[in-house]
């Protein structure tokens, strides 16, 4: 995306990690965060948290001291770090936040009540490393660096694989995605999720279009409340009958009347995949029934960043 982003005249790196975008349960081979995101490396001591996902996916977390270190290299020189870290009774007193190996700051996660605190550490570098040096347990849903060099944009992607709209939604926990949504407080979003609602569509909760306009909106006042929001269309499948049965097509539908209510942008990848699965196949664009190539995907990008462009 930063890439497609460029061809704009936007400048804005990738300066965020969440978690393991959710890899780990819907693919075959057991995707680490670490290979998921070449950037990250998660030492001795550090996991992906298992229970309640976080906005990216299960977040990184470590219960108590570690030998080992979190690290983030977000490939660019920065100014500065933010953590967003869990707070709850008995947690970390002790969260060291390094920057090229140096220590900066220690962060105490304790609290009487759980909350997500958020903590800038200035310094300049281009890694910074988490270690609990506490007893109690530390959770990490998001670390985010400044550019060093101002670009006037950053980009960040928080991906949630097999997720649908509910999912991004939901506000079940302090570090879930839809009470994380207005603590970052992003001025331009990027909502592209709707394909496992139609495919997962039985016509009964939680997964039918009510609740899915539900969530939508949800997510689209949070983001219209601070600035602009994109909402992606998605392509045809043919892993399921939903997808030619009329459902996508009531699906799209709701999605284009709800973002007019909140005057997002429509994004439809069907202008370029076309109506139909068995098109865009034979056009070359599909790895398989419900992803796309490689191709494909940065014309995707190129066509999302367009319209970006016309808000940034």
């Amino acid at each position: 995306m930063p890439a497609a982003l460029a061809k704009y005249g936007i400048n804005a790196p990738n300066n965020a990690v969440h978690g393991d975008g959710n890899t780990l349960s819907v693919t075959s081979n057991a995707v680490s965060m670490a290979q998921w995101d070449t950037r990250v490396a998660l030492g001795t001591g550090w996991a992906n948290y298992a229970s309640g996902d976080a906005i990216g996916g299960r977040m990184p977390y470590a219960t108590g001291a570690t030998s080992g270190k979190y690290d983030f290299a977000p490939g660019f020189q920065f100014k500065d770090v933010t953590v967003y870290f869990v707070r709850n009774a008995g947690l970390s007193t002790a969260l060291e936040v390094y920057i090229d190996d140096v220590l900066k700051g220690t962060i105490d996660t304790s609290a009487a009540t759980a909350s997500v605190g958020v903590t800038t550490i200035t310094g300049a570098g281009s890694k910074i490393s988490l270690k609990n040096a506490g007893t109690g347990a530390v959770y990490v849903p998001r670390v985010e660096c400044t550019p060093f060099v101002n670009t006037g944009y950053v980009f960040s992607a928080a991906t949630r694989g097999g997720s649908v709209m509910a999912d991004i939604s939901a506000t079940t926990y302090v570090w879930s995605p839809g009470s994380m949504i207005p603590i970052i407080a992003p001025e331009v979003s990027i909502i592209y999720c709707m394909f496992n609602d139609v495919f997962k569509y039985t016509g009964t909760m939680p997964n039918d279009v009510a609740t899915y306009t539900t969530a939508l909106e949800t997510i689209l006042a949070n983001a219209t409340n601070r600035g602009s929001a994109l909402l992606v269309i998605d392509p045809a499948g043919n892993v399921s009958s939903n997808f030619t049965s009329g459902v996508l097509e009531t699906y799209t539908a709701q999605a284009i009347t709800s973002a007019s209510k909140y005057s997002a942008r429509i994004i439809n990848l069907r202008d370029l995949f076309s109506r139909s699965w068995s098109t865009a196949n034979a056009r070359g664009l599909m790895y398989d029934g419900g992803h796309f190539n490689a191709m494909a995907a940065q014309k995707a990008a190129n066509l999302i960043a367009r319209e970006v462009a016309k808000v940034c």
